[in-house]
């Protein structure tokens, strides 16, 4: 019978492998598109034709195969999981404090 080794685990933004008994981090990004003002409905597209729209939109999407259905919901949504070392965890940190609007 032959044993099944297990990967050590490891950083994925280093890539050096965790000591035993360390504490790893875990980072997770998603990415999606925001809402905007300008996706609003207003009373008057309410008072549009709506189930026309809907069932263009439903059409289309039926048109799709599945690659390229997956390829649009791709570009919609993404989402990452890393595993990161104390060191690591610590530069992103510092370098992710640093986004946002400049201060005044």
């Amino acid at each position: 019978m032959s044993s099944l080794r297990m990967p050590k685990p490891h950083c994925d933004y280093c890539r050096k492998p965790l000591r035993p008994k360390a504490h790893p981090f875990t980072l997770k990004i998603e990415l999606y598109p925001a809402v905007e003002p300008s996706l609003e409905i207003s009373e008057n597209e309410l008072k549009g034709d709506t189930h026309g729209e809907l069932e263009k939109l439903i059409e289309a999407m039926a048109a799709m195969d599945d690659a390229e259905a997956a390829k649009q919901e791709a570009l919609m949504f993404m989402r990452w999981k890393f595993t990161l070392c104390r060191a690591c965890r610590d530069k992103l940190a510092t370098q992710f404090s640093g986004l946002g609007p400049p201060k005044s």
